[in-house]
């Protein structure tokens, strides 16, 4: 049985043709990978599967989707087929207690503003009551809080979620919708190494469950759950075909290197012309005994960081360590940042410097 059928499709947003002649299957059972480079149209296939975009031409038919409506004899003129589909994005749009206004990233460093974001346990409890049908149920709060490790969430506000966090969240909701179809775009992106392995084994059991996941992704990323590959190049399909055929299909600049090299002559180009009273520092950033507290709670203790020129740095811990913070810090993002001893490019934060 096909779950969603695309057929010799042209797809518009707003007034830009993003797909010609786009056609794409997926049966039961299978789950895909979506890759290309940055632009290829991967987050825009989701988004057409969604139904977000229009189909000017050919067809977008969800005939699994049609078969559930007529198993569980659904009457309800409001229906659309977008009630059976969960899509994960890649950022997160969450909304304040009264459902009034977004919440915006700047936010979740402003303890001020955590009285207005709803906590994970309510964001979960939350019922949906866009319609008046329900699919049965294939995950439980329970279970999906488990798998997901929420547990030590539970009493978070939204905006006190690190990015890692916040994908888990996204994740745990969009199960929560019992999908038939999952969409998810870069699911992995965030998450810290310690978290990986669990949306793995997760994606492994909503596969077990029958769920069909199609993920945009990268290369280095594909779960071993995923039985489809599906590569995009300038929106269009360059490969489409089991997982295993893939290995000598077109792969362009998606097949991983690890043999990076700083290119000299650009970060000369670069230093060359960037503003004297820059070229000339000594410290890019420089942190002395930098602490970040929020409702009473350590975010950050004792910070000392000192950045040279020309120095590389990677920036690594696991999900709420506080890594997001303190970049932060640098940007002048967060209102500490100016309550500390940071300097940037020698210049101490808040003495008039521009950013």
């Amino acid at each position: 049985m096909k779950v969603v059928s695309i057929s010799r499709a042209t797809v518009r947003h707003l007034d830009h043709i993003l797909f010609k002649e786009l056609s794409f299957e997926v049966e039961q059972g299978q789950q895909w990978a979506v890759l290309g480079k940055s632009g290829a149209g991967k987050s825009a296939l989701l988004h057409t599967l969604k139904g977000v975009f229009n189909v000017l031409e050919g067809s977008l038919e969800y005939p699994l989707l049609v078969q559930k409506k007529q198993a569980l004899n659904i009457q309800d003129p409001l229906f659309t087929y977008d009630k059976m589909i969960a899509f994960v994005r890649q950022q997160a749009r969450f909304r304040n207690r009264e459902n009034m206004a977004n919440l915006f990233y700047q936010q979740r460093y402003h303890a001020h503003f955590s009285e207005e974001a709803a906590t994970v346990k309510e964001y979960l409890s939350q019922d949906d009551h866009s319609s008046t049908f329900s699919l049965p149920e294939m995950f439980s709060l329970e279970w999906i809080i488990e798998k997901l490790q929420l547990d030590m969430l539970l009493d978070k506000t939204l905006i006190q979620l690190s990015n890692g966090e916040t994908r888990r969240l996204m994740i745990a909701k969009a199960l929560l919708k019992q999908p038939v179809l999952l969409l998810m775009d870069n699911p992995f992106v965030g998450l810290d190494r310690e978290t990986r392995p669990i949306l793995r084994q997760l994606l492994e059991e909503i596969k077990e469950k029958g769920v069909t996941v199609i993920m945009a992704t990268s290369f280095k990323e594909i779960p071993e759950s995923v039985t489809h590959v599906l590569y995009l190049t300038h929106q269009k399909v360059a490969f489409m075909g089991p997982r295993d055929s893939f290995r000598d299909g077109p792969m362009g600049d998606e097949r991983p290197s690890d043999d990076w090299k700083l290119d000299l002559d650009l970060f000369h180009f670069i230093e060359e012309r960037s503003p004297d009273q820059q070229v000339g520092f000594e410290d890019a950033v420089k942190m002395e005994n930098v602490v970040v507290k929020s409702k009473g709670k350590f975010i950050l203790k004792a910070i000392n960081w000192h950045i040279k020129k020309g120095e590389k740095w990677a920036l690594v811990g696991h999900n709420g360590a506080g890594k997001s913070t303190l970049l932060s810090l640098i940007n002048g993002d967060h209102p500490q940042a100016y309550a500390n001893a940071i300097s940037i490019f020698d210049k101490k934060r808040g003495s008039g410097e521009d950013r």
